[in-house]
């Protein structure tokens, strides 16, 4: 059977709110439930919105849960860049 690979990509055009911090959770707890990896991604093409204050912030409300990733942000990993935008450069 394949290893369980989740994800998370909110889109940096503002802080975090509640709605994001569960759906984070949700995807964290099912990948690691099943011995899975969880991928921290940023869906930053809104260009005129993206701010990187709301990506380092964001980041440090996701750290502040407990929620560590195995790819993306710091962590990097095979699948780089883990900025959408840089996917398309």
């Amino acid at each position: 059977m394949a290893r369980v690979v989740g994800r998370f990509a909110p889109t940096p055009s503002g802080y975090l709110h509640l709605g994001n911090l569960f759906c984070s959770l949700i995807a964290w707890l099912a990948a690691k439930s099943q011995g899975g990896d969880i991928i921290l991604r940023n869906e930053d093409l809104d260009r005129e919105r993206t701010r990187q204050e709301y990506v380092l912030q964001a980041r440090r409300d996701l750290d502040a849960l407990g929620l560590f990733w195995d790819q993306g942000g710091e962590e990097g990993g095979p699948h780089a860049p883990y900025d959408q935008s840089q996917r398309f450069a």
